[in-house]
């Protein structure tokens, strides 16, 4: 509507073309609804869009009232200034909380325009012909723009998109009641550490961890206390492994931790205080305050390991030898030959 005002209506016409006056009204609500959307902004941020949205409505709805071909140029042009200051600032800051890939890219197209329209305003200031030049400068001004809204869109979307591939690859790997590593994830990350150990002749050691009489957690304090007490114990293995073991949740209550350049000695201890610190944990619930344990296997890596497969097979006959004797103890597999 305002290209077929502008380029189309007689000059001393185009201030009067019903046209104009619709794009005028219409043009800043659908601009408003857009970046409302496009940006999901709660009301509150919403009002600093609506501030210059409505001055610039206004200022477009003066050449109405003025007849005078500079009043046009500045009240086409000074909305986008104010709008364009905003949502500069506004594409930096919510695009990295938002995915919004190529923000830069965006923010660097609308300063673009910035700079486009304080020139054709100096222009006007200068009172330099306006018969051609700034004509050809409105329609740069467009295409600056709407290469900068196409740069927002389509970069939001390939965001987006990175986010919910991000997304999925957490959910392939992740347990979703405790965020340990899944059985899958945890057996390929350490198939990875046991290969570079195995290169360098370096040990490692393997953990297999059970929580003691689970089903009666479960029997006694419900199914919320038993996700609880997982969701409690997997807190407590994450802030206790260093930063290079690898731990996951198996299956139901049983937990695997490995521990590269770690040997038996080392393992066992760290083990032994990791049963320890886990027979003082308080799991709160809404209905109770219960505490658990848990019986712990253990082995290193050997020379005829070629997975670890066989590695955590030792290391659950040790947990299962640790149940048999009486559970809440820790037992490595050189102990039950």
């Amino acid at each position: 509507l305002f290209a077929m005002a502008f380029f189309n209506a007689p000059e001393m016409e185009l201030r009067y073309q019903p046209s104009l006056v619709i794009a005028s009204i219409l043009f800043p609500i659908i601009r408003l609804r857009a970046f409302r959307d496009f940006f999901e902004l709660s009301e509150r941020k919403l009002f600093l869009i609506i501030l210059p949205l409505c001055f610039g409505l206004s200022l477009q709805l003066l050449p109405l009232l003025l007849p005078i071909r500079a009043v046009y140029y500045c009240a086409l042009v000074l909305p986008d200034i104010l709008l364009n200051i905003y949502l500069c600032q506004l594409i930096m800051r919510k695009g990295k909380e938002t995915a919004l890939f190529g923000h830069s890219f965006a923010a660097f197209a609308l300063s673009l325009i910035l700079l486009n329209e304080i020139t054709l305003l100096v222009l006007i200031a200068l009172e330099k012909e306006m018969d051609v030049f700034p004509n050809f400068m409105i329609i740069i001004l467009g295409v600056l723009e709407a290469t900068s809204m196409l740069i927002m869109a389509f970069g939001r979307l390939i965001g987006q998109l990175i986010s919910t591939n991000e997304q999925l690859h957490e959910l392939a790997i992740k347990d979703s009641l405790t965020g340990l590593l899944n059985r899958r994830a945890f057996t390929e990350q350490g198939n990875v550490i046991l290969a570079a150990r195995q290169r360098n002749n370096t040990p490692v050691a393997v953990m297999m961890m059970d929580i003691d009489w689970f089903k009666k957690v479960n029997d006694n304090y419900g199914h919320a206390g038993g996700d609880e007490a997982l969701r409690c114990l997997s807190h407590l293995l994450k802030t206790q492994a260093r930063t290079p073991d690898v731990i996951g949740r198996l299956g139901g209550e049983e937990f695997g931790i490995v521990m590269p350049d770690t040997d038996m000695t080392g393992a066992m201890n760290s083990a032994e205080r990791l049963r320890n610190q886990i027979e003082k944990l308080e799991v709160v619930t809404d209905n109770a305050t219960f505490k658990m344990s848990a019986s712990i296997g253990v082995d290193i890596l050997r020379p005829d390991d070629t997975d670890l497969f066989s590695l955590l097979a030792r290391a659950d006959e040790a947990l299962y030898a640790a149940k048999t004797a009486g559970r809440n103890r820790v037992v490595n597999f050189d102990h039950i030959q």
